[in-house]
């Protein structure tokens, strides 16, 4: 995990975050927008959807996560994404990485209303 880049890094805790809130099975568009929550809280410019989607496929090369593709019919397609870790023990490691202090890892709610 050490040798991830930074993106990378911050999807999983995006997953991490997404998983830790209730989610079982995370798609990739729940999984951009937690990864873009937390690059923008971190201060980290945006990759696009499909780089994103493309580093959903290095880590699952990589065995920290499973991604299964759905095919929704007249909506497309979409994976499925499955941590391989329990999140108790992916916190640790990304705890222990000098980009992420132990309360670094949460995001603020949102407390306004935008109209």
């Amino acid at each position: 995990m050490r040798t991830l880049p930074v993106q990378s890094k911050l999807l999983l805790l995006g997953l991490l975050l997404l998983v830790e809130g209730g989610e079982e099975r995370v798609t990739t568009g729940q999984a951009y927008e937690a990864y873009r929550r937390v690059a923008l809280q971190k201060g980290v410019d945006l990759l696009t959807p499909r780089r994103v989607s493309d580093l959903l496929s290095e880590l699952d090369m990589l065995g920290v996560v499973t991604t299964k593709i759905l095919n929704t019919g007249r909506y497309g397609r979409t994976k499925e994404i499955l941590l391989n870790l329990p999140p108790s023990q992916l916190r640790r490691i990304l705890e222990g990485e000098a980009a992420f202090p132990p309360a670094s890892l949460s995001l603020p709610r949102q407390t306004k209303l935008f109209w």
